[in-house]
């Protein structure tokens, strides 16, 4: 799991952070702060079984904010986390990080028009509801693996390690429709 985060994510990263230094941005000091949380969270907390929802949250909204440093001008991004979760509630660690991150890696940038990445999660009857949907083009290159009903190999193995933690206690449905790919998550939160 913790090899999800790509040595080539953290190299993009830096280089970003690099340009916005020479740029003298203001943004540069919360991006930092962002790397610094998502490389705490892989480095102390992914050992443990289960972390509070809290803490993986901020994860994501890290890897979300900086992954945005590299989205092209046409890409809408839209994260919504909704406000009442129980942030005391635990989960495992980085369970959710294959399905965004594959909402970066397979919005099809190269394409000419409006690229979409839309993030939503939220509670529902003590579950965690995980929502995503980009847009993606049959055939382009990094993206066959739509294809296949359920999906490539990380996010198989995502799906193995959901049912080796949750058992038969989560739901997941992975569709394409048109050039929208879309993921519906729920796992119960302990």
């Amino acid at each position: 799991i913790k090899k999800q985060i790509r040595p080539h994510f953290l190299f993009n990263v830096m280089a970003n952070l690099q340009i916005l230094a020479k740029q003298k941005s203001d943004r540069l000091p919360d991006l930092m702060g962002q790397l610094s949380n998502l490389l705490r969270h892989l480095i102390y907390r992914t050992n443990e079984k289960l972390v509070p929802l809290e803490q993986e949250l901020e994860f994501i909204k890290s890897y979300v904010g900086l992954q945005e440093l590299s989205l092209r001008k046409n890409t809408k991004l839209e994260l919504e986390i909704a406000q009442d979760l129980d942030g005391k509630s635990l989960i495992a660690p980085m369970i959710l990080l294959s399905f965004i991150e594959n909402c970066f890696k397979h919005y099809n940038k190269s394409e000419i028009g409006e690229k979409i990445i839309k993030i939503w999660i939220a509670e529902k009857d003590k579950f965690l509801v995980l929502k995503t949907e980009n847009t993606f083009k049959d055939n382009a290159q990094n993206e066959d693996n739509f294809q296949k009903k359920d999906g490539g190999v990380g996010q198989k193995n995502a799906i193995e390690h959901l049912k080796l933690l949750y058992g038969d206690q989560f739901f997941t449905e992975i569709k394409t429709d048109k050039n929208i790919y879309s993921v519906h998550l729920q796992i119960p939160l302990k």
